[in-house]
């Protein structure tokens, strides 16, 4: 049983661990977690998270988790021994996580503790391997000859892995430019996107129906789904305000695309129709942002802001994926 007592980047446990039997053999960790809004309504689970070799682990001396181990009494070791252990005012530094987007969120984890008990895993990518030696192995090894004949290792294991020539890269799939609803807003876009290796590339044109003068800024609201969409998760609306000092800004991560538009858009701005060719936008903006392996529904809107009133000028709808390839 343990309490948890929260703290500044730090979460402080109390508590005690009781064996109820002797255990010899490795353990090791397993984490599921749930990411759920505050209403707990909409949750977005997280790939399983496992720490191999927990018998190191308690007795490593400068390792991240050493400080709690450490707090425990008397010492957990391996093997394990029928008894109590008592938390003694163990702090758990969470600093580590504070490049990890964790905040405005309900965390639901499931911690399991597991021992392999000597046994060989079963469908693991080293069991044909196994499977194959004579007499069988198994622990603890005894002195004896082993033989293996035509043990299969299948290396598709590698498949994601940089061992060759070759890299790991992100590529955004575009699935849907749509104009959302009402139809009479100040502009209106019509694009055609491509997503390639690390990169978008736009071709399309927009129509200014009236001059719009005054502030504008961008609101992004954004909802990030599991690929086959099962579970999904919205997050913050983003705001990109100064949008007109970002329509002329020299080397910006947007400059590439308002160059190409024609003829050259900047505030305030005019009637008219404007066009856009093969305007690239360089994605590794995002290259530390954990957007992989995700369906994303965006809603983007330009507002425009006076001292009276803040309405949209244009609304669109943008879906896609983010996988990961080997290039």
């Amino acid at each position: 049983m343990i309490n948890p007592i929260g703290g500044i980047n730090s979460v402080k446990l109390t508590g005690y661990i009781e064996m109820t039997e002797d255990y010899n053999g490795d353990l090791h960790a397993t984490i599921d977690a749930n990411k759920c809004d505050f209403e707990m309504k909409n949750c977005l689970k997280y790939n399983l998270l496992k720490i191999e070799n927990l018998c190191s682990i308690f007795t490593n001396k400068i390792g991240m988790f050493s400080m709690a181990f450490n707090s425990i009494k008397p010492p957990l070791k391996c093997p394990l021994k029928v008894g109590n252990h008592t938390l003694m005012d163990t702090q758990l530094d969470l600093t580590i996580f504070s490049v990890i987007p964790l905040d405005g969120a309900v965390w639901v984890a499931n911690f399991k503790l597991i021992g392999t008990n000597g046994k060989i895993k079963k469908n693991g990518i080293f069991t044909d391997i196994l499977n194959k030696i004579q007499p069988k192995l198994k622990c603890p090894i005894k002195v004896e000859n082993y033989s293996f004949n035509n043990a299969d290792f299948d290396t598709k294991v590698f498949s994601m892995m940089p061992i060759d020539n070759s890299r790991i890269a992100r590529q955004i799939i575009p699935l849907k430019y749509e104009n959302c609803p009402p139809d009479n807003l100040s502009m209106r876009l019509i694009v055609r996107g491509s997503g390639g290796i690390e990169s978008l590339n736009f071709t399309g044109y927009f129509s200014v129906i009236n001059d719009i003068t005054g502030d504008i800024y961008v609101a992004i609201d954004s909802t990030r789904c599991d690929l086959e969409r099962n579970n999904c998760d919205k997050l913050d609306t983003f705001i990109l305000k100064n949008f007109c000092y970002i329509l002329v800004k020299k080397n910006g991560i947007f400059t590439e695309i308002f160059s190409k538009i024609q003829p050259r858009l900047k505030c305030p701005l005019k009637i008219g129709n404007y066009s856009f060719n093969n305007a690239a936008f360089d994605t590794k903006v995002f290259s530390m942002m954990p957007i992989d392996g995700s369906f994303w529904i965006i809603n983007i809107r330009l507002i425009v802001e006076t001292k009276k009133s803040k309405k949209p000028i244009l609304c669109l709808n943008v879906e896609g994926k983010v996988v990961k390839i080997r290039v």
